[in-house]
């Protein structure tokens, strides 16, 4: 049995971790760090869902106790300013309390095109950040790259039109521009990577999915 912990509960991707993580089998405790409260269908007795400012998660994230596994979904949209400071701060200040707290798999929902190198900024953004965890060296860090996401959020990140595009485009050729990806299929693709047993002793172990929507077919 494990535990685990969230960062973005309540966003698409988030809360799609949320969801599978209550009804597996092999969860014992899921803690959810959210702004504000999870909706009712988010609801369990599995999970423990501690409502605060992002800005104190920190310290909450610190003293968690035989935590696993930790998953960040969290993330702002591309038309939030200053976009940079809350992504970045929030993302890497909870994955080095993570590291304090002794967690062994950090899972990350990054965006495709992520470089440190890139010269769009969302996607440079997206790089820095993994180059930072990364760099903490958890014995597995896995992160996802997906393209447009698509599902139904109450704030659309992206317009009515790319989001439609990107559902039309699913199968085709075309698809492979835009790699619209359901937040579900990002979870599961998650989870696939992080259940996988650790070998102990073994080097950090870095786990980039570039094509969440295949990764998480091997999903059960």
């Amino acid at each position: 049995m494990v535990n685990v912990a969230v960062i973005g509960g309540t966003g698409l991707c988030g809360s799609a971790f949320v969801k599978l993580l209550s009804s597996a089998p092999s969860v014992e405790k899921v803690t959810a760090f959210t702004r504000s409260p999870l909706p009712e269908n988010l609801q369990s007795p599995k999970i423990e869902n501690i409502v605060k400012d992002s800005k104190e998660w920190t310290s909450s994230i610190e003293s968690l106790e035989n935590t696993d596994i930790f998953v960040s979904g969290f993330g702002t949209t591309r038309h939030v300013d200053p976009t940079y400071e809350i992504d970045t701060g929030v993302n890497i200040e909870s994955a080095k309390a993570a590291r304090k707290a002794g967690v062994n798999t950090f899972v990350l929902v990054s965006s495709f095109g992520a470089s440190a190198g890139s010269r769009f900024p969302y996607m440079k953004m997206k790089g820095q950040i993994e180059d930072e965890i990364i760099g903490l060296k958890f014995p597995r860090t896995v992160i996802l790259r997906p393209g447009l996401l698509l599902g139904d959020r109450e704030k659309p990140k992206s317009g009515k039109f790319l989001l439609t595009l990107g559902k039309s485009l699913r199968g085709t050729f075309l698809d492979r521009f835009v790699r619209g990806t359901y937040g579900d299929e990002v979870a599961k693709a998650g989870l696939y990577e992080a259940f996988k047993p650790l070998t102990p002793g073994a080097e950090p172990e870095v786990i980039i999915v570039e094509t969440p929507v295949a990764t998480a077919q091997k999903y059960e």
